[in-house]
C-alpha cells in the first residue's frame, strides 16, 4: 500500500537554508524532497541541510533524493550537510545503501539546535 506521508520544513537563517524532514520519505514523497532541495539554487544560502531526525522511513527512491540534493549542492557550489540520529534505522538504511559516507552526516548529539520559533514562523514551501 502506498502510504507516504511527510512534511518538510524549510528556513533560512544566516547563509544556511534548512530543511527539516518528519515522516517517511518513500516513492511518493521523495519528488517533495527533491523540489524543496532544489530551492538552494535560488536563494543566498551557502549551505543546505537536510535535518532528517523526524524520518521514521526512507526507500530507494528518497535515498536517490538524498543524491540529487548533493549533485545539485555540487554544482551550484554549497554545501550539503545531513542531520541525523546517528542509532537511527535511516542511519543504518543509508549505511547499508552504501551512501552515508558519501553525505556530509552529522549526528543528532552533535548537531546545532533549531530555533523552534524560526522553525515555525518562517517556513519555506517549495512548489511541486
Amino acid at each position: 500500500m502506498l502510504t507516504g506521508q511527510c512534511t518538510i520544513h524549510g528556513y533560512l537563517e544566516g547563509g544556511r537554508y534548512t530543511l527539516a524532514v518528519d515522516g517517511e520519505l518513500d516513492m511518493i514523497t521523495a519528488p517533495m524532497l527533491e523540489a524543496a532541495a532544489g530551492v538552494i539554487t535560488t536563494n543566498d544560502a551557502d549551505q543546505l541541510v537536510l535535518d532528517l531526525r523526524g524520518v521514521r522511513f526512507i526507500d530507494s527512491t528518497a535515498i536517490r533524493a538524498l543524491l540529487l540534493a548533493k549533485d545539485i549542492c555540487d554544482e551550484h557550489g554549497r554545501g550539503l550537510s545531513v542531520v541525523l540520529d546517528g542509532s537511527s534505522r535511516i542511519a543504518h538504511t543509508l549505511e547499508i545503501a552504501g551512501v552515508l559516507g558519501l553525505l556530509s552526516c552529522t549526528d543528532l548529539i552533535t548537531a546545532p539546535a533549531c530555533d523552534p520559533v524560526l522553525y515555525w514562523a518562517e517556513p519555506l514551501r517549495a512548489a511541486l
